[in-house]
């Protein structure tokens, strides 16, 4: 699956224009392309992960930006295989949290997730990860790696280099954890949710119908890559 620009060119129609470049005053952005060569995905479920995409950028904005409440979940039960285990060594704790979403795609089909966010912390810093995922499926798992896989990155990754982006959020936040956890734990001043709204939901076969684009937009909250390294927002 990839999640980014699309660098191949296409021809574009008006249609595909909008998809492609589509843009709204603080949207939440998914956009996602999907080949065939991968048999078990296809335009539905490529269609499926880029509303859930969107969603988890939506809620990470309403959780730090605005204040919205998450359920912190306790002793959670991650999946008893190798990574998982693995990862939970490398964290002198993870915290969990978690909140139950659904979207109306239209007015008669909803789509219900669960959004889980874990935190891992060790030393000074504190590594997010979460995912959002129909409800049943196994919600941890993504989330607990991709924590683990910011921890790597900071790690690897020279510190004498220019960050931008996600990557200075990582950066920032591995040295001043204390700063995410004020956030995280601080008094929340909403717990009514608001429900999500759509902006743009919209998709194109690309590479004479062998892939799929898939472009979903949300209403109303501040976008994803706004701000600068101190906003804990993933």
């Amino acid at each position: 699956m990839y999640r980014g620009p699309v660098l191949k060119k296409c021809e574009t129609s008006r249609r595909q224009t909008q998809v492609l470049l589509w843009q709204r005053s603080r949207p939440c952005s998914a956009f996602l392309l999907v080949g065939l060569l991968t048999r078990s995905f296809d335009s539905m479920a490529t269609r499926q992960r880029a509303i859930a995409e969107a969603l988890e950028r939506w809620a990470w904005s309403k959780w730090i930006d605005e204040g919205f409440s998450l359920n912190e979940q306790k002793n959670v039960q991650f999946s008893s295989i190798p990574v998982t285990d693995f990862i939970v060594r490398k964290f002198d704790e993870v915290l969990c949290f978690s909140k139950n979403l659904s979207i109306y795609v239209s007015h008669a089909e909803k789509y219900p997730v669960s959004l889980p966010i874990t935190l891992g912390k060790s030393g000074d810093g504190v590594f997010a990860g979460s995912r959002v995922a129909p409800l049943g499926q196994d919600l941890w798992t993504h989330a607990l790696v991709e924590s683990w896989r910011h921890m790597e990155y900071f790690i690897k990754s020279p510190s004498d280099a220019r960050f931008s982006g996600v990557a200075s959020r990582i950066h920032h936040f591995c040295r001043h954890g204390n700063e995410a956890l004020a956030l995280v734990n601080r008094e929340p001043t909403k717990t009514n949710w608001p429900e999500p709204q759509m902006a743009l939901l919209d998709g194109i076969p690309v590479a004479n119908g062998k892939a799929h684009i898939w472009r979903a937009l949300l209403k109303n909250f501040r976008a994803w890559h706004e701000g600068g390294a101190e906003r804990f927002v993933y």
